[in-house]
């Protein structure tokens, strides 16, 4: 099955479910956010699509559109990320 078809069909299901669905999500780590997971198609051999975890242990707020960030960003996620950067530089 090729991409275009895949989208196609997550599509269609997110809009009988009444959820906009976008091939590119955007998203900031909040509190009291959601989950976010990225379906991805069976492997080969497999019929069960899988769930896969983004930002696992994470909760985020999708914001496509600006005045969509209606959580609290999660600084502590930003300052471990950060800090990460910078302990590699040291």
């Amino acid at each position: 099955m090729l991409e275009k078809e895949i989208e196609a069909r997550v599509c269609e299901y997110a809009r009988e479910k009444g959820v906009i669905a976008y091939k590119f999500t955007r998203y900031v780590i909040a509190k009291n956010g959601k989950p976010l997971r990225k379906w991805m198609p069976p492997l080969k051999g497999k019929n069960e699509w899988r769930k896969i975890g983004v930002e696992s242990g994470w909760t985020v707020c999708v914001c496509n559109d600006i005045s969509e960030a209606v959580l609290p960003v999660d600084l502590d996620y930003y300052v471990r990320e950060v800090e990460k950067i910078t302990n590699c530089l040291g």
